[in-house]
């Protein structure tokens, strides 16, 4: 029996107000041939194939949140915020 998984989340928030917006394209609509997933940097905005299985799902979405979090990083250090 395959387990249950909750819904992806739509918004994540990291610390100092970094928001990403999570999004699931349908098959009809996406447009990346090598790739089941994607981050835009510049739109803070991780899109998901929506046909894929809940696990993978999840695999792509901690893979994607990765480079978000990377970003963000990279968003504090140029602003001076979360340091000593």
């Amino acid at each position: 029996m395959m387990p249950r998984f909750a819904k992806l989340p739509t918004k994540i928030v990291f610390p100092f107000g970094y928001t990403i917006t999570v999004r699931q394209i349908p098959e009809e609509a996406w447009t990346e041939p090598d790739a089941d997933s994607v981050w835009d940097s510049e739109q803070r905005l991780i899109i998901i194939r929506k046909s894929l299985n809940p696990m993978r799902k999840r695999y792509l979405l901690t893979h994607e949140m990765a480079h978000g979090w990377i970003d963000w990083q990279h968003y504090c250090l140029d602003r001076g915020i979360g340091g000593n």
